[in-house]
């Protein structure tokens, strides 16, 4: 179920970033803001998107910019909620 999401995940990140990237580029140390220039409207479409795809609401308490932007710590609250 882990590559499951990993897979998933970079494919809706890659479907939302602003610049072209595979999702082959997108790694563990990845920084969405930083490294794919999300702004503030991706964030929240992404996290929309996650919801969806995953069948899961991203708690309140998550939504914080030190968690939400590393590639790893997204995938890592994906797996603990959808798996």
């Amino acid at each position: 179920m882990k590559e499951c999401v990993d897979e998933k995940l970079k494919q809706i990140i890659a479907r939302n970033m602003r610049i072209g990237l595979s999702i082959d580029e997108i790694h563990d140390d990845s920084d969405l803001i930083g490294d794919f220039l999300f702004d503030s409207i991706q964030v929240l479409r992404l996290i929309a998107d996650i919801e969806r795809e995953f069948e899961m609401i991203v708690e309140n308490e998550y939504l914080v910019i030190e968690t939400l932007t590393k590639y790893s710590a997204l995938r890592e609250y994906i797996e603990s909620k959808a798996c």
